[in-house]
């Protein structure tokens, strides 16, 4: 169900987003590739799990994520993938922090 709430948005992206243009223009492929990128922020935002269990802060940004890379433009897709590339970096030095404790 929760990832299912990604349908209710489709049909914004048909209204604000050139994806219903003709032919493969690269405006339609950043779209694809932009929609692509911001439902892996949307499942991860709602699960709340990308690579490990995600802190408030993480989903926050992940949602926002998610939004900048859905509204049309190449700015909110940059500050969308800075901030999903930001979560991924922050999950895999914090999971190495807490194995080099444990282990020491």
């Amino acid at each position: 169900m929760k990832l299912a709430s990604w349908i209710y948005l489709m049909p914004f992206l048909f209204v604000y987003t050139p994806i219903l243009r003709i032919g493969w223009t690269y405006e339609f492929l950043s779209t694809v590739l932009s929609c692509l990128i911001a439902l892996v922020s949307w499942g991860a935002a709602i699960e709340g799990y990308l690579i490990r269990k995600t802190t408030f802060f993480e989903r926050a940004c992940l949602f926002i994520s998610a939004f900048g890379l859905l509204h049309y433009g190449w700015v909110t897709d940059l500050i969308g993938v800075c901030l999903l590339v930001l979560v991924i970096i922050l999950q895999l030095v914090v999971g190495k922090e807490k194995v080099v404790l444990q282990a020491g």
